[in-house]
């Protein structure tokens, strides 16, 4: 496990469809799988939302702006609780 700088000092590292992240200072952890631990990888390197949007077009029966606008709400979240910038 080779672990990825996040915000302040966020660690996370994913494998298989899963992802770890740690946050050492407050001493807290998260678990994702699935398709949120590829969105938490994906934005966490830099990736902006219709980036991410436009790769799952194809695998979600949804329109392209439903998509964007998903991904937003998740990274907001993410953002609120800290574990994103």
């Amino acid at each position: 496990m080779t672990p990825h700088p996040g915000p302040g000092r966020v660690l996370w590292d994913a494998e298989d469809g899963h992802l770890v992240a740690l946050d050492p200072e407050r001493g807290r952890w998260i678990a994702l799988e699935g398709e949120e631990a590829r969105l938490f990888e994906g934005l966490s390197l830099g990736r902006t939302p219709e980036e991410l949007a436009r790769e799952r077009l194809g695998e979600f029966d949804a329109p392209l702006e439903t998509l964007i606008r998903d991904i937003e709400a998740f990274r907001e979240e993410l953002r609120q609780e800290g574990w994103l910038r």
